[in-house]
């Protein structure tokens, strides 16, 4: 019975060693890790959730930020 606490008792203290070793298959780069956004639908109580990684967050905020630019501009630039 001790016996068998015993090895029970080492298999969990080794088992977490074993499973970290499993990450360094990570990518390195910090720009590749995944990031998810809620994005409220009109329609819907719910968000609905968009995994994406960092750089394609920052090409999408890039796109908007010059829309957004683009919108102003034309407002600004109507014949009144």
């Amino acid at each position: 019975m001790r016996i068998t606490v015993s090895l029970l008792a080492l298999a969990l203290s080794v088992s977490p060693a074993i499973a970290r070793k499993g990450h360094d298959d990570a990518p390195k780069d910090p720009m590749q890790k995944k990031v998810c956004r809620e994005s409220a639908e009109t329609g819907t109580i719910l968000p609905r959730r968009i995994c994406k990684t960092r750089a394609e967050w920052a090409e999408i905020d890039k796109l908007n930020g010059a829309n957004a630019e683009r919108a102003l501009e034309n407002r600004r630039n109507l014949p009144q």
